[in-house]
């Protein structure tokens, strides 16, 4: 993910990288790094209610984890929660290539 979000703004790939390299201080500035990503959503062809809020085990949202103000995002049938679930994989997966 990080040469699309470079091909938005070398700017925010590198505050991305900065925050999630491995060599890098455990005291990730989440902030810092969602505003990175969310100022490129446009540009990359998703918006807020693709990606959606970050949840936890509660089923409630994690402290400034929801995007962009859209908040939660309802999903209404099983399909959509399939889907939603599939867009959620993708998006660990690719934090965690980051990440790894």
């Amino acid at each position: 993910i990080l040469p699309v979000i470079h091909k938005c703004s070398e700017e925010h790939a590198k505050t991305i990288y900065e925050n999630m390299r491995l060599s890098r201080n455990p005291n990730v500035d989440f902030p810092k790094v969602k505003a990175a990503f969310e100022a490129c959503y446009s540009k990359i062809g998703i918006t807020c209610e693709d990606v959606g809020s970050l949840l936890n085990s509660e089923g409630s949202d994690y402290d400034n984890a929801l995007t962009m103000g859209c908040g939660k995002v309802p999903f209404s049938s099983a399909s959509s929660w399939s889907g939603a679930f599939a867009l959620g994989v993708g998006a660990v997966s690719a934090i965690a290539a980051l990440v790894l």
